[in-house]
């Protein structure tokens, strides 16, 4: 195979290799798994909406999922979005604008069973991602209690890494919303001990105030990337290095090197 043929298929193949060690696909993670007992997520406070603050400070509404129910995953991931749907029972159609909402995750040491309204602020992990900006937040549901309709799709995405620690969901609201506080009622939910999930929040003059915990943990579907470790593309890359290297040969006699190195022509 003449010499330029045999390096440009050579070039191809790394390229498409690398492509697909790179690429990966986008998926969705129902949790919990096999989405157990639904319920009403709950009067207070309301995941989009709440009481009037006339304080000025912030709704906080926390929600942990322990790492073990990301199992599935074998390697960290994106999340891109999240989704919920409407409560069988309590749930309906609806769509509203919540006027000031900001939405973090992070990773955190919290368990469903440390997850307290005490102290909100001090859950947050140190790589906190505001994945939801604060402002406006339009949101809708068409009422079907199987689809997960109500849609965040994240202004930065959050990469997590379940071998760090647990996922902590945190939701701040600045202004009250009553179509907001209708609709956050209906979402569904587990409340089951031990499922992984448990909720913390408030809804007074700061944290501790006003609020409370349970076990309730919203039922979540994730939009996720998986993100490929990155030492595989790298070592294969290494590989195909390796053969792409042209072994060096003796130019038979004279002076100077007795080697030189094959160079591809234009």
């Amino acid at each position: 195979m003449p010499r330029r043929v045999e390096s440009l298929l050579l070039g191809f193949i790394i390229c498409l290799t690398l492509a697909g060690s790179f690429r990966s696909e986008a998926a969705v993670l129902v949790i919990p798994p096999g989405a157990p007992e639904s319920v009403d997520a709950g009067l207070y406070p309301p995941l989009f909406g709440g009481p009037p603050r006339p304080d000025g400070l912030e709704d906080r509404w926390q929600q942990v999922y322990e790492s073990r129910l990301f199992a599935s995953q074998k390697e960290p991931f994106l999340i891109l979005g999240m989704a919920f749907r409407p409560n069988r029972e309590f749930g309906g159609a609806f769509s509203y604008e919540n006027p000031d909402i900001s939405i973090w995750l992070s990773t955190t040491p919290e368990t469903e069973a440390s997850l307290d309204f005490f102290g909100l602020a001090s859950h947050v992990g140190a790589d906190a991602v505001e994945v939801i900006r604060r402002g406006p937040l339009a949101l809708s549901s068409a009422g079907d209690p199987e689809i997960f309709d109500v849609i965040l799709t994240f202004d930065e995405p959050f990469f997590y890494d379940p071998a760090q620690g647990n996922l902590l969901f945190d939701v701040l609201n600045w202004q009250y919303d009553p179509a907001g506080a209708a609709a956050g009622t209906a979402l569904d939910a587990s409340r089951i001990d031990g499922d992984g999930m448990s909720r913390a929040f408030n809804f007074g003059p700061g944290d501790g105030f006003g609020g409370s915990d349970d076990s309730i943990g919203l039922i979540t579907q994730f939009s996720i990337q998986p993100v490929p470790e990155p030492a595989t593309p790298l070592l294969i890359l290494a590989g195909l290095s390796a053969l792409a290297v042209r072994r060096v040969r003796p130019t038979g006699g004279g002076g100077g090197s007795p080697y030189h190195c094959n160079r591809i022509h234009k």
